[in-house]
């Protein structure tokens, strides 16, 4: 994958986990129109945690083969 691909989906895992923790916490208040798509966001968040969670489990067989 290339550098600025890499790039753009840290960014994404990053925007997401700050989503998910500013609903918890609820340090800013967003906008109605992203409570709104509030399911896709979590939809999105946990597929990204379903991909996160492949590569540690990939990369972890890796080291120990």
């Amino acid at each position: 994958m290339a550098k600025g691909a890499k790039g753009i989906i840290l960014l994404l895992f990053l925007l997401v986990g700050l989503y998910f923790i500013n609903s918890s916490f609820n340090f800013i208040n967003l906008p109605e129109f992203v409570t709104k798509i509030d399911k896709w966001i979590n939809l999105i968040g946990g597929i990204f945690i379903f991909i996160g969670g492949f590569y540690f489990w990939k990369s972890d067989k890796e080291k120990y083969s």
